[in-house]
């Protein structure tokens, strides 16, 4: 009986295309453009609106990464105050200068209804953003639910303003 239902797939195939005839291949990928882009044509991905500064721009892993004003003011997550729009990840977090720039930070959010979400603590959530630092994560709760709020606190537009840490928690 066995023989017979390997003879069947062997002779039937698995499609229902004859063995004689050509299975179809797929369309192959179009060619690339040889036309150049016009001035006027804007760009496939558009680049970030100001770039933040290289992970090595700074002397040494426990000092902030230096930060001009544009950049800082381009960051992602600044200026929402929502906490439900807050959507941060280990690959994303708010970027904040010291632990004194994530509490001011921090204290901006709102929950839906206006109040201020509780923080249940901090805790450190493993490397992540985009220089692989230890992350803060704070749990942030209010009246529609609580939610994990990620910050690197490694970057500052003023780094003789930054607070680092206590020591078990700086980055090695």
């Amino acid at each position: 009986m066995r023989l017979l239902v390997v003879v069947a797939l062997v002779v039937g195939g698995c499609g229902s295309t004859p063995a004689s005839e050509p299975r179809a291949l797929p369309a192959p990928p179009p060619a690339p453009s040889s036309a150049t882009p016009s001035a006027s044509s804007p760009p496939a991905l558009a680049p970030p609106p100001v770039p933040l500064p290289a992970c090595d721009a700074r002397p040494s892993l426990l000092q902030p990464i230096p930060v001009d004003e544009a950049a800082w003011q381009a960051r992602p997550w600044a200026g929402v105050t929502r906490l439900s729009e807050l959507l941060t990840t280990l690959e994303r977090p708010i970027l904040a200068c010291g632990v004194a720039g994530s509490a001011a930070y921090l204290a901006t959010l709102r929950c839906q209804d206006g109040s201020t979400p509780s923080d249940e603590g901090v805790t450190t959530a493993g490397p992540g953003g985009a220089c692989g630092h230890l992350l803060d994560r704070h749990r942030l709760v209010c009246p529609e639910g609580a939610r994990d709020v990620f910050v690197d606190i490694y970057w500052c537009v003023d780094p003789t303003r930054f607070d680092p840490p206590a020591s078990s928690d700086a980055p090695s």
